[in-house]
This record gives C-alpha cells, structure tokens and sequence, in this order.
C-alpha cells in the first residue's frame, strides 16, 4: 500500500467519522452546499451557502447522511450538480470512495459552461451530458453512512448540488398468486399424463 493511498484513506476517516449523522429518506431529493474550497460536502444551513430555496427539494441537515437502518433491498444514490457544470464529485461510504474518481491534473476545463437543466427538476440535470452526475448502488443491507467530496473545476465559488437515494423492496407475490400458479402446474401436469 503506498503511503500516499494511507493517508487519504486517514484523512477521510477523519473528515468523515467525527460529524453527526442526518437520516435521510429514500425518493425525496436533498440540496447540499459546499465551499469555493470544494472538499466534503455540507449542509444548506450555512448562509455562506448558494442553497436555494427550491418547491418540493429537502435542504440536507449536516453530513454524513444515513438511512434508518440496514436495508432488505439495493439502493441507489444519485448526485448532480446544477446550474454550472464545473463541480466533480466522489461519493464516499462508511470512509472509502465508492464511486467518483478525483480529476486528473491537466483534464480539466478551466471554463464553467451554464446547465440547461433547471434545479427545480434535478433529474433534468441528471439527464444533461454536460452535467456532471455520478451514481452508485449500495448493496442490500450494507450499511450507509455517506458523504460527498466535491472538487470545483474553474472559478472556485460557494455553490450546491442535489442527491437522491431511490429503491424499493422487490415485488412479493400474494400467496393467492402462489396457489393459482400451484395449481395451473398441478393442472398440466394432470393434462399432460393423460
């Protein structure tokens, strides 16, 4: 293991470990902000925050985010940027990155190009390629304690960005379902010896 691989991995250890836990719900989208520094994410309750007070969009309390416990099902977490497309993020769970990657000097555009998508509708801007959007899947019953590192590309401002957790537990069928397929089977069966 490199040194360098170490202390990152301290590092968001400690970035992440200290802070107090905010329960989040599944399918409702939360805005967070964050500083011109980029780094971990924050809550929108800052005012040197760029959150917007947007109908139908939770305003995240402080990271890390979590879910009422171990969940039976996979759960999806998306995350999109808005307004300008100079944010990248990486989703870090339970200490370790998950999904992201950090840029790579040189990669980058140092001009902000405006979204068309609009924040009123973040999944608008999930669906712009010039968006940046990055999605991971925790796996059923994996514990979710996460939290999001942003690095702005450009002019460094004070800014915000969405996320949401979707999934829902897999369809059961009703027992009354099991027994007319027991008995559709048992049926051709009995036709079938016949």
């Amino acid at each position: 293991m490199r040194i360098s691989t170490l202390f990152e991995g301290l590092l968001l250890t400690a970035c992440f470990s200290a802070a107090q836990a905010s329960t989040v719900n599944l399918d409702t989208w939360y805005q967070f902000g964050f500083d011109a520094n980029g780094g971990p994410a924050l809550s929108c309750v800052s005012s040197a925050q760029r959150c917007l007070l947007v109908p139908d969009i939770v305003q995240a309390g402080d990271p890390l985010w979590t879910l009422p416990g171990p969940l039976a099902f996979d759960v999806t977490l998306t995350v999109t940027d808005a307004f300008e497309t100079i944010d990248l993020f990486e989703i870090v769970n339970d200490g370790q990155v998950v999904a992201g990657a950090p840029p790579a000097a040189g990669n980058l555009a140092a001009n902000a190009v405006f979204a068309s998508c609009t924040p009123l509708d973040p999944m608008t801007c999930v669906m712009d390629p010039n968006v940046q959007s990055l999605s991971t899947v925790f796996k059923a019953g994996s514990p979710i304690a996460f939290n999001i590192l942003v690095t702005q590309v450009g002019v460094p401002l004070d800014g915000s960005a969405f996320f949401i957790l979707s999934g829902a537990p897999a369809a059961v069928p009703e027992p009354s379902t099991w027994m007319l397929v027991g008995a559709g089977l048992a049926l051709a069966a009995l036709r079938r010896r016949r």
